[in-house]
């Protein structure tokens, strides 16, 4: 089972109500996102969706409380492959196990006639990890 990880990093989607991200900022301390993840867990909650801004805290969970969660983390492709893969070992090392494009960026290479930049992204997907070795 999977929760959405936009309310722990503030994007709130509250159209004109712009405190709302700052207000889930605010309230979700490290100490409230490692009790919401322990409480997703205790219920049967094995993932969470993140963006990349958020794997900072989701790994201090995973190693100072302990966790079991999968992190399904978003990237954006980019034509520098090197910087792509960079940020994912990166995220890997952090406790990311799945990957996918942010929606918005992807159509952006698309519509741009940029296939290629998304299938290298997708192909490092593939590659071995670091937790692999």
């Amino acid at each position: 089972m999977l929760i959405g990880g936009n309310l722990i990093g503030g994007w709130a989607h509250s159209r004109d109500l712009l405190y709302v991200s700052r207000l889930f900022k605010a309230y979700n301390t490290d100490e409230k996102v490692f009790e919401t993840l322990a409480l997703c867990e205790a219920h049967g909650i094995n993932t969470i969706q993140l963006d990349p801004a958020c794997i900072n805290v989701f790994h201090r969970y995973l190693t100072e409380r302990g966790g079991k969660m999968q992190a399904l983390v978003c990237v954006y492709p980019d034509a520098d492959v090197a910087k792509v893969k960079s940020q994912l070992e990166s995220l890997l090392e952090k406790g990311a196990t799945f990957f996918y494009t942010h929606g918005g960026a992807t159509d952006q290479q698309l519509m741009n006639g940029r296939l290629d930049v998304v299938a290298k992204t997708c192909l490092l997907y593939t590659s071995p990890s670091p937790r692999d070795s």
